[in-house]
């Protein structure tokens, strides 16, 4: 698992993305609120390369993330 920290905001939504551009993960978060972390259950993902698009109140990033 991950745990993501949305700095000064609020995470809106969570996007995890495979190299082949697809999503294995998805996460609408419709009660943001500043400052909470969220979980991302990486468990059952393969080891590889990943792109994690974070949205927060504040700004958005995409995050490389190497799963071992």
């Amino acid at each position: 698992e991950m745990m993501v920290h949305p700095g000064e905001g609020a995470i809106k939504s969570l996007m995890l993305y495979d190299i082949t551009g697809r999503v294995v993960y998805e996460l609408e978060n419709q009660e943001a609120v500043k400052g909470v972390m969220q979980r991302v259950e990486t468990g059952n993902l393969h080891p590889g390369i990943y792109m994690l698009k974070v949205v927060t109140t504040l700004e958005e990033k995409v995050i490389k993330v190497v799963k071992q």
